[in-house]
């Protein structure tokens, strides 16, 4: 799953969740206004929390496997699922989740990687576009010689 993807599915589960948020308000709003029972208030609760819960894991899930891919694609290690700091079992979506610690190693070490590939290349580029401009400034001066 490339970024693009993965903010595009993330967005539109947010704008869901946020939707179902401000369901949940109006149907409150309307519930004071009838003066209805503390349990019918706990009820409309009831009704919208395992909605919200699902769009959370799912955002989660959505952010570990494009994680673990990205990890993948560049040969890196995950955390062991041993490590009860970096995954917690999901209880909504099935399998292991990154943790808080999890994503911010993860996040670091693909930073690394990442970095580092690219400064091997900038280097190259760096003395690429030396040369080209050595060359350049050659070849200006020996044309106003001839």
């Amino acid at each position: 799953m490339n970024h693009l993807i993965l903010l595009i599915k993330v967005r539109s589960l947010q704008k869901a969740r946020r939707d179902n948020f401000q369901s949940l308000q109006k149907r409150l709003r309307e519930a004071k206004e009838r003066r209805v029972s503390n349990d019918e208030i706990a009820s409309i609760y009831a009704d919208h929390g395992p909605e919200d819960s699902l769009y959370e894991a799912e955002i989660h899930h959505l952010w570990t496997r494009y994680l673990q891919e990205r990890a993948e694609r560049l040969m890196l290690p995950l955390p062991s699922l041993e490590d009860e700091s970096s995954w917690e079992k999901s209880h909504v979506v099935p399998g292991y989740l990154l943790t808080r610690k999890g994503i911010d190693e993860v996040r670091k070490s693909i930073r690394n990687e990442v970095q580092e590939r690219r400064s091997g290349w900038l280097t190259w580029l760096a003395a690429l576009t030396g040369l080209i401009g050595a060359i350049s400034g050659l070849v200006a001066v020996v044309r106003s010689v001839s």
